[in-house]
């Protein structure tokens, strides 16, 4: 026999789960998202990111760029490298 459940309960149980575990640590988690563009599908899941971060109590941070933005001309900045919220890399930066 199959089981129901209700989804909307669930996710809120488990996000009250982490929001209680992420008060208790040391360090508030986060999440920083760097999007190209304006890709309407991309926009709606960059959105529910951020308020799911909100309704956890993670720190969020977007960093929006143009369409002609390569991936090079991303990654040879380094700014979103040395962003608080970003793990230090394997060389260190």
């Amino acid at each position: 026999m199959a089981t129901i459940l209700d989804g909307k309960a669930l996710s809120a149980k488990c996000k009250e789960a982490v929001k209680a575990e992420a008060q208790s640590l040391a360090r508030k988690p986060g999440l920083a998202v760097i999007i190209v563009g304006n890709n309407p599908a991309s926009r709606v899941y960059v959105n529910s990111k951020r308020k799911d971060c909100e309704e956890c109590g993670f720190l969020s941070e977007e960093y929006a760029l143009p369409e002609e933005t390569t991936q090079a001309g991303t990654q040879r900045s380094g700014r979103y490298r040395r962003h608080p919220l970003s793990a230090p890399s394997a060389s260190g930066d």
